[in-house]
């Protein structure tokens, strides 16, 4: 059900709803990736990018995944981002 309402936020573009129902997801499958990307993601797409790189990085600090290339190459696409707003 919360799979289905995240999809329906995100398909909606109502990204304030999909995080919310992201949090929810991870406090049931906290170690599952792709649910801290799209919460990252959608705050992304929100513009709020310190907000995208706190979810991933507080990711990192969690993982006992010893390869987080990908998700250290997303932290710093979005610190590319903040940049060239300033």
């Amino acid at each position: 059900m919360l799979n289905n309402l995240k999809s329906i936020y995100m398909h909606t573009k109502n990204y304030t709803k999909a995080v919310g129902i992201i949090e929810r997801m991870t406090i049931i499958t906290p170690g599952l990736l792709s649910l801290h990307q799209e919460q990252a993601w959608c705050h992304a797409q929100q513009h709020e990018y310190r907000l995208a790189i706190n979810v991933l990085e507080g990711y990192l600090e969690h993982s006992k995944d010893s390869d987080n290339t990908q998700v250290k190459d997303q932290i710093n696409g979005l610190w590319g981002s903040l940049s060239r707003l300033n």
